[in-house]
């Protein structure tokens, strides 16, 4: 298991991943998908995507 936000190193050392929101997992699935969820996330702001 693995727990960051540096992107290179997930994309490195991970096939799965898992975003989480307030400690609870919202979404699984591969690497690149969960990276862009994530992303559109932050990107949408408070109250993400």
């Amino acid at each position: 298991m693995l727990a960051s936000h540096a992107e290179d190193l997930i994309r490195d050392t991970c096939d799965q991943a898992v975003v989480l929101e307030h400690g609870r997992a919202i979404a699984a699935d591969g690497v690149d998908d969960m990276l862009a969820l994530d992303n559109a996330r932050v990107n949408a702001g408070p109250g993400g995507g």
